[in-house]
């Protein structure tokens, strides 16, 4: 059996399920001109991100066009946006202008978004979005970095094993008392190593269930809590490929986070996109029976 290295690093929080407004509510006056672009796009961020639920937040990298179509009283500000995907799962409290963007080495993903934001009486609402996501070409990658890990398809089976893996393994190492279930696979990769063969690189956020972590439970009748009273983690895993697990590197991670684990204080959530589906459809089948 290929051995298990949890690289992890896990956060838990709570999950607040409240819809978040697409109109703003600052207080600002709006104009019916090009210049509200800027603040336009920043609304429009606000709204994709808080109106998807799988997948990784976007920050805005260009806006590449934008239009204004007048009324008699209102206007339409149309916006075509750039945008690039961060490492912060959905599940992670931080405003996604806090995130990172994801490096070229990890396959960046990308999305092109048309907007359109209605201005009434000086407010503005976005009133409709629509997005493309794109992950950077295999070619692409191989020419730049022959050797970073490639971006694998969210059901490569292979890749589903180290999903399983993690999952089983943090449910039989952490002390909570619920036991935790696949809520989606994030990111899935592969990478050569010549120590080691192939290797299986997975993200997967989880979720707290009502069963008892440490009773001998059906998992599959396990359910998820209520999102405004469930934690939510996001763990790494790696499933080596030549049957041996590196123990020290393997504890040392535990020990870290545990240490994570018992700093982390509890957050309200607000809840983007699957990095491979565009925007608004549903994701890739994930795995249910673990």
């Amino acid at each position: 059996m290929r051995g298990l290295v949890i690289l992890s690093v896990l956060t838990v929080w709570a999950l607040n399920c409240a819809s978040v407004p697409t109109r703003d509510t600052s207080g600002r006056h709006w104009s019916c001109d090009e210049k509200e672009k800027e603040p336009g796009a920043r609304l429009a961020m606000l709204s994709i991100n808080n109106k998807h639920f799988h997948g990784y937040k976007f920050q805005l990298s260009n806006i590449t066009f934008s239009t204004v179509e007048k009324g008699q009283s209102d206007c339409k500000l149309h916006l075509e946006l750039d945008l690039q995907e961060t490492t912060c799962h959905i599940i992670n409290p931080k405003s996604f202008e806090e995130c990172d963007i994801r490096q070229d080495y990890e396959t960046q993903v990308n999305a092109h978004c048309n907007v359109t934001l209605s201005i009434t009486e000086g407010i503005a609402e976005v009133s409709k979005h629509s997005c493309n996501t794109e992950p950077a070409s295999a070619e692409k990658m191989v020419r730049m970095c022959p050797d970073c890990p490639i971006l694998l398809p969210l059901h490569s089976p292979e890749g589903l094993e180290s999903v399983k893996a993690g999952l089983r393994q943090f449910n039989m190492d952490h002390n909570y008392t619920s036991y935790f279930k696949l809520m989606e696979v994030g990111r899935i990769t592969s990478g050569y190593m010549m120590m080691t063969g192939m290797n299986y690189y997975a993200e997967l956020a989880i979720v707290e269930t009502d069963c008892n972590a440490k009773s001998r439970i059906d998992t599959q009748a396990c359910k998820p809590l209520c999102p405004d009273e469930a934690r939510h983690g996001l763990c790494k895993s790696t499933l080596l490929g030549n049957g041996q697990a590196n123990q020290a590197h393997y504890q040392a991670s535990q020990d870290a986070l545990v240490a994570h684990l018992q700093a982390t204080k509890v957050h309200p959530l607000v809840p983007i996109t699957h990095p491979l589906v565009p925007m608004g459809s549903s994701p890739s089948p994930t795995v249910t029976a673990l």
